[in-house]
């Protein structure tokens, strides 16, 4: 008898975790969409426990893996921008966003590829400009240069914090490269 109602509470719990999922975009087609005229490298980062203290202490935010993967943009002129492609947890489920750095460490570009909480928790295309031209600094956060929103506290902070990560990871870690 339990097992039955473990079995219903188990498929109601992914119907409605499914209806919340929305993927507005892949990796592939968002890296198409803004870079189909440019050479594109991957990258992968494996940061060691002091490089992790290091981000951390500058991003004032905890890492939740070791592992960083970017790109590197080359476009006709062949200059460089530098795409991160990150997920965070918002309150239990993920938002997976891209972030375009250009050569002087600015934000130029936060896009969302795939929000699991409900829309209604989604900031707008607006909210996602404030971070345009912006570079880490302790102002680069919530209620400072970042606007909050009323119910969307926990996805504005998550993101935020993310986009510190990447901004510290690339600043400490693939700038001095």
């Amino acid at each position: 008898m339990n097992v039955r109602y473990l079995l219903i509470l188990f498929v109601i719990t992914i119907t409605i975790t499914s209806i919340f999922a929305k993927v507005y975009q892949t990796k592939d087609e968002v890296l198409k969409k803004y870079f189909s005229d440019s050479v594109i490298e991957k990258k992968v980062l494996f940061l060691s426990n002091d490089e992790v203290k290091i981000v951390q202490n500058i991003s004032k935010t905890k890492l939740n893996s070791k592992l960083f993967i970017y790109y590197v943009v080359y476009n006709k002129n062949n200059e460089k921008k530098y795409v991160s492609i990150e997920s965070c947890i918002v309150k239990t489920k993920p938002v997976i966003i891209m972030v375009v750095i250009n050569n002087k460490a600015e934000i130029e570009n936060v896009e969302v590829l795939a929000f699991y909480e409900p829309e209604e928790h989604l900031p707008s295309k607006k909210w996602f400009e404030l971070f345009k031209n912006k570079k880490l600094n302790d102002n680069l956060q919530v209620k400072k240069d970042i606007d909050a929103i009323s119910g969307a506290t926990f996805t504005t902070k998550a993101i935020t914090n993310q986009i510190r990560v990447i901004l510290a990871i690339y600043e400490t870690m693939i700038l001095k490269k």
